[in-house]
C-alpha cells in the first residue's frame, strides 16, 4: 500500500503544472549543472526522483528527496555574480 504524504502530493501537482506548462521534464545532466548542482545539495548529488526543465537560460528542478521534501529551484546558468 503507497503511503500517501502531504510531500508526495505536492511533488506531483508541482510536476504535472510544469509539465503542462514546458513539456516533460528530464533527468538532470550534472555536467550542465555544474557548480549548480552544489548550490542544489551541498553534498552534491541529487535523489533519483530529480527531474530538469530547461526554460531559456534558466533551469527549473524538481526533487523529492529521500526524506519526501518536495524542492522546486530555478536558477540561470549564465548569471554572473562578478565573483
Amino acid at each position: 500500500q503507497a503511503k500517501f504524504d502531504d510531500n508526495t502530493a505536492i511533488f506531483g501537482q508541482l510536476k504535472n503544472k510544469i509539465t503542462a506548462a514546458y513539456g516533460e521534464g528530464v533527468k538532470p545532466d550534472l555536467s550542465v549543472l555544474g557548480n549548480g548542482l552544489y548550490m542544489l545539495d551541498d553534498k552534491g548529488h541529487l535523489s533519483p526522483n530529480t527531474l530538469v526543465w530547461t526554460v531559456g537560460n534558466s533551469i527549473l528542478v524538481l526533487e523529492q528527496e529521500e526524506r519526501d521534501e518536495a524542492e522546486l529551484t530555478c536558477f540561470n546558468l549564465n548569471a554572473d555574480f562578478g565573483i
